[in-house]
């Protein structure tokens, strides 16, 4: 028995902590349907993949996840973490860069932010929340980093963000227009309804030299959530028509701002190309 709770329990809630958690229905599905449905097919439906594993980014940022995950599970259950706690869900991670880098950032944000609800001002609900609401005749959803819950009861969702540059000014103008954002709304009022403190809250972790860390807070009005939710339900059947028939959108294989299409090689090299680059793995759990 530590803290409270048995070894059977702690490793219960490290495994939660560490499987990664994909939703069918979510905002990243649309993004990248919209970006190119193409990409999606060969990625959802075909299951091919880059070889050599993920961009460094997305694993720090899988990690900070994970971690901060871990921390809030076992405030859940009453036992403030510590350092040693940190330090055990990341040593369940493949050593080298995107692991130094996730112990540098975590480590500052914590001694920031204290460990007591994994660093979050309120006390915590849960973590790693579903949420799910129909958006026209489409089902829609979100897997939610945290929710707090605040003295008077009302529920708050909150995103963590990893990102390589300090907020900018009029973000909580600006990042309230993102459609992962507006879906966050439409899903806390879809299901907590008056108990929704009508934020979006984002947790924001700077992969600066020196690390920053800063809180958004995204006031989304119900204006603004009705707008999206009638585009999205116009969209959304128009966007997995044109994933079925595997259509590109050329726009998004090199653009004169940002990178390349991870499957360039795929679609516009030839087949040694496709054999030497990319792979076909087995379908992963939804």
């Amino acid at each position: 028995m530590q803290d409270g709770i048995d070894s059977v329990a702690r490793s219960a809630l490290l495994d939660r902590a560490l499987t990664e958690t994909v939703t069918e229905w979510g905002s990243s599905k649309w993004a990248e349907l919209r970006r190119c449905p193409r990409a999606y097919k060969l990625r959802v439906v075909q299951n091919v993949r880059p070889r050599g594993g993920i961009d460094n980014n997305l694993a720090i940022g899988i990690a900070v996840h994970q971690v901060l995950a871990f921390v809030g599970l076992l405030s859940t259950r009453g036992i403030v973490a510590t350092e040693s706690d940190m330090m055990e869900a990341l040593d369940q991670l493949p050593p080298g860069p995107p692991r130094s880098e996730a112990f540098r950032l975590l480590r500052g944000y914590f001694m920031r932010h204290g460990y007591t609800n994994a660093g979050l001002p309120e006390p915590l609900y849960d973590v790693e929340v579903l949420l799910e609401a129909a958006v026209g005749a489409l089902p829609y959803t979100a897997r939610v980093d945290a929710v707090t819950v605040g003295p008077t009861g009302l529920f708050t969702p909150w995103d963590h963000k990893t990102r390589g540059t300090t907020v900018p000014w009029g973000a909580s103008e600006t990042w309230a227009t993102r459609p992962q954002f507006l879906g966050h709304a439409y899903l806390a009022r879809a299901v907590w309804g008056d108990r929704w403190s009508r934020r979006v809250m984002v947790n924001a972790i700077v992969k600066t030299k020196t690390p920053g860390y800063e809180r958004v807070e995204l006031a989304i009005s119900d204006f603004a959530i009705d707008r999206w939710a009638e585009e999205q339900s116009t969209q959304a059947p128009r966007l997995l028509e044109l994933a079925a028939s595997g259509c590109a959108n050329y726009d998004s294989c090199a653009p004169e701002i940002g990178r390349r299409c991870q499957y360039f090689s795929y679609c516009h090299g030839n087949d040694s190309d496709r054999e030497s680059m990319y792979e076909t793995v087995e379908q992963e759990a939804r």
